[in-house]
């Protein structure tokens, strides 16, 4: 055309299916996880990772934090973890199977070893209850730290006072001696012991008085003023007896009722006492005995003593292994919404074109059930099948006046073809890059004439991308 700018202002607009640019991305980041975990399984098969990666794992956390029940002198009544993700607990050493154990699963050893071909096997009691004898191979010690009993922090010294008109007993649930009004401080010097599911302290008030009193009509001093039941005692914590032949009494230092061997687990229920400024705590140990036990006789036994960084990647592995299930349905129902909804707005584009572009669709959507030949568009096919090289160039010439036929349908505002171009929406126009690429060529020949070197190859890529144009348009 000979109105037609210099073709340096014809810039190509950029394109635009963001939809399915979003597809495209989503599908390749999918790729790249499936070809990452491909590579990871490659090496560890291999063994070429060493034992980095797998110290990541649960199981290889637990290892580290963790030591061989073959280490322990003697492992009867130790805290065990199970090491193997799937372990089974038999009946007898090497005999039937009555439960299946999984990973972090724990428990207290009670029996054993039995050696059955050459594999041992130890009596276990999980946490749950369950009993049995497991492979040596599938536990591992959990490290206890244990403290002496006259270290641990006990309420004994708090500073209390009455929160309303409070009975003094002369023993836990015994008989009155006297009440004190809301606001009397005391320091505790006893306790707790319970009574009938109450628990009681034995205090001693600034006047003098001292007695039982229940928890409930307390609150403590310490730090800020609140509830005594709010502040933590040992009631409830384990404690392993530190020698063999401890004496166990009914009373503190009453009668012996039984003797306790050295790492004989128990359960703090009351105390302390103090008798001849001994303390005494009562205990029901694991092997059914209970009673009053001297506090120089045992220790307390404290959670494991994993570090904080191994205690957060064993959390996050846990949750990851609850939602992995449910964050791959839910990523399998987002792509099938996304291509749903990528699907519907093409839909939806073309139907908002066909508003836009009214013109377009009465003149060039051609009735499908006839057969129609676009003659034009013929002469260009059989130009750019010459030998000739000027048919070349009248083949792009013409092909390039068919797409300013289909502009100017559209209505589209603009003196030239690059104008034209430039007003179209991206998302209405989804072949507009090749049409800037194929006028750009028919640009050169104008512009450049005879020294604007052109191929029948070159010829043929460029009608390609103007027949994808029409094509889209459905003008042939």
């Amino acid at each position: 055309m000979a109105d037609e700018k210099k073709p340096a202002v014809d810039k190509p607009a950029p394109s635009g299916d963001p939809f399915a640019d979003l597809v495209f991305m989503i599908f390749a980041v999918l790729l790249v996880v499936y070809a990452l975990n491909g590579i990871v399984s490659f090496f560890n098969s291999k063994n070429t990772s060493g034992s980095n990666w797998r110290d990541l794992t649960p199981r290889g956390l637990l290892l580290k934090t963790t030591r061989p029940i073959s280490s322990l002198g003697n492992p009867i009544n130790s805290k065990f973890v199970v090491t193997s993700y799937k372990a089974d607990v038999f009946r007898t050493p090497g005999g039937s199977q009555v439960a299946t154990k999984k990973l972090e699963d724990k428990g207290t050893i009670t029996g054993g070893p039995a050696i059955v071909d050459g594999e041992k096997y130890w009596q276990v009691k999980f946490d749950d209850e369950t009993t049995g004898w497991m492979k040596e191979s599938d536990i591992a010690n959990i490290p206890q730290k244990l403290t002496n009993m006259n270290e641990m922090s006990t309420l004994i010294g708090t500073e209390v006072e009455t929160n309303r008109e409070t009975d003094i007993l002369s023993s836990p649930g015994g008989e009155k001696i006297s009440s004190k009004p809301v606001g009397q401080k005391a320091t505790i010097i006893e306790g707790p012991i319970i009574k009938n599911d109450t628990k009681y302290w034995h205090i001693s008030f600034d006047d003098g008085t001292d007695g039982w009193v229940d928890e409930e009509s307390l609150d403590s001093l310490f730090g800020k003023k609140e509830p005594l039941s709010k502040k933590p005692t040992l009631i409830g914590g384990t404690v392993v007896s530190n020698e063999n032949g401890i004496p166990v009494y009914d009373s503190p230092n009453g009668n012996i009722v039984a003797t306790e061997n050295k790492g004989s687990v128990g359960k703090i229920i009351e105390g302390p006492l103090v008798v001849g400024g001994v303390k005494f705590w009562y205990v029901r140990f694991e092997n059914g005995d209970e009673g009053w036990v001297n506090e120089n006789d045992i220790d307390y036994r404290q959670a494991d003593n994993s570090s904080l960084f191994v205690k957060v990647v064993l959390f996050i592995w846990r949750l990851f292994s609850i939602t992995k299930y449910l964050l791959i349905l839910l990523s399998l129902v987002s792509i099938g919404c996304i291509v749903f909804l990528v699907r519907s707005l093409n839909s939806l584009a073309e139907e908002q074109r066909k508003l836009i572009y009214p013109n377009l669709n009465q003149d060039f959507v051609p009735d499908m059930s006839k057969a129609v030949v676009n003659i034009q568009w013929e002469n260009v096919f059989k130009h750019s099948e010459s030998e000739n090289q000027n048919d070349w160039r009248q083949a792009i010439m013409e092909a390039d006046i068919m797409l300013a036929d289909l502009l100017n349908t559209m209505g589209l505002q603009g003196d030239t073809i690059g104008d034209k171009l430039k007003s179209v929406e991206p998302s209405d126009f989804r072949t507009l890059n090749n049409a800037w690429e194929a006028h750009k060529v028919r640009n050169n020949i104008a512009h450049e004439g005879m020294s604007f070197v052109l191929t029948q190859r070159e010829t043929r890529r460029v009608i390609g991308l103007y027949e994808s144009v029409f094509d889209e348009f459905k003008i042939i």
